[in-house]
């Protein structure tokens, strides 16, 4: 949770939403990929083990986040590094992340 609270405090694109926000299985680009067949979803626990170099490269991975050229930078490396600190065990932080699988049978 601490990490997507840092997340939201230092985006800097709120224009942009997070890809799991805007799959709605019930309706949408999925059931138009798969048609005419119906199809399941699997999540599977995934999460992310990460030093402190990886979890600024993470961060520094997203759009929607500070960039070395933004002058608000310096302050999510600072934010990132607290967060490592209060939460890191043996020297790596662990991000939850979930991994969903859609399948179907294909008729093709």
């Amino acid at each position: 949770r601490a990490y997507e609270e840092l997340i939201e405090r230092h985006r800097v694109d709120h224009s942009v939403e997070r890809v799991r926000n805007l799959v709605n299985i019930e309706s949408g680009p999925l059931k138009d990929f798969f048609a005419p067949s119906s199809f399941d979803m699997r999540t599977f626990e995934n999460p992310q083990l990460l030093d402190r170099t990886g979890l600024a490269d993470r961060l520094g991975s997203s759009s929607y986040m500070p960039t070395p050229s933004d002058s608000s930078y310096g302050e999510l490396l600072l934010s990132a590094n607290e967060l490592f600190d209060a939460h890191q065990e043996d020297g790596k932080v662990r991000i939850a992340h979930d991994t969903h699988v859609y399948f179907a049978e294909l008729n093709v």
